[in-house]
């Protein structure tokens, strides 16, 4: 048994798409590619699925892999002469699929893709960093030092890092860190740029000068509701009455990160190739169960 792979090369993406099929290994059948059908194949499966012409003669088995939808590109009534004919599609997202129902492809017809791999040289920028900058009041409390500490604990510290301006954090660094938290003590001039948000916990503050260096360099901005903030604040800082609503807000980011962790995980190449293995093996009867 035979899946022959119809790829016209422009030297973008979709090449390597058709070339990480051609990887895959299954002992019944093997994989071919070209830029034109072979009807002696017992699937023919088009990237994209312009690919197909609407005039063209159906294989045994057609499946394509689909794109998006142009209105510049076919009329609606094209669209159906070639996705009509397919006997499977791929779409790339639970939006592709939608969008082929509306054409009224059915919808038995429509596969979504388990996953595909992201570029090889980027790495999940998995922590949050929290600056905290300007210097600690032990005498007073007035810099909200306990609830630095107190968020230590309550966040999960997969997803957050703690970074402090200048050694005058060093006491309330280390007691965050013992609650196994990450942190670090930058004396860096870039100290700014090196986080993601300006977190400030002060309970007073007439200022501070470091909320003003944060949002200079396009930091958003953790804090009550006072000093230079109360002016400057936007949509995108966080505003916080208490430490109830403070760990509230930050738990939603914290969960919107998890849940994007957990979803990026299935993005590989090598799932995008048990996908391909799956959808050809079914379409050649090698197995008929469905995942």
């Amino acid at each position: 048994m035979r899946v022959h792979i119809v790829n016209i090369p422009e030297d973008w993406i979709l090449d390597k798409i058709a070339d990480k099929m051609t990887r895959i290994f299954n002992p019944n059948y093997e994989i071919t590619k070209s830029n034109l059908p072979d009807y002696d194949a017992d699937i023919n499966y088009y990237v994209n699925w312009k690919v197909f012409s609407p005039n063209q003669e159906k294989s045994k088995c057609d499946g394509c892999w689909f794109t998006h939808f142009e209105e510049s590109d076919f009329p609606k009534e094209l669209d159906k002469k070639i996705l009509g004919q397919m006997d499977f599609i791929t779409a790339k997202s639970t939006h592709g699929k939608l969008e082929l129902m509306k054409r009224n492809i059915l919808e038995d017809r429509i596969h979504i893709l388990w996953g595909i791999g992201v570029s090889q040289h980027l790495f999940y920028k998995q922590k949050v960093v929290l600056g905290v900058a300007g210097r600690p009041y032990p005498e007073t409390g007035r810099k909200g030092e306990d609830l630095l500490i107190q968020l230590s604990k309550d966040l999960n510290p997969q997803i957050w890092k703690f970074t402090f301006k200048g050694d005058y954090w060093n006491d309330i660094a280390n007691r965050i860190k013992d609650n196994g938290m990450e942190i670090d003590i930058s004396n860096s001039d870039n100290f700014f740029y090196e986080i993601d948000y300006y977190l400030q916990t002060s309970r007073a503050e007439g200022g501070s000068m470091d909320i003003l260096n944060a949002i200079y360099v396009g930091k958003p901005i953790i804090s009550k509701d006072i000093g230079f903030i109360y002016d400057l604040k936007t949509n995108e800082d966080i505003i916080f009455k208490d430490y109830v609503d403070l760990l509230s807000q930050i738990k939603v980011i914290e969960e919107s990160k998890e849940k994007k962790i957990e979803e990026i995980k299935k993005y590989t190449w090598d799932n995008f190739e048990l996908y391909h293995d799956y959808l050809f093996s079914k379409f050649l009867d090698i197995h008929k169960e469905e995942k």
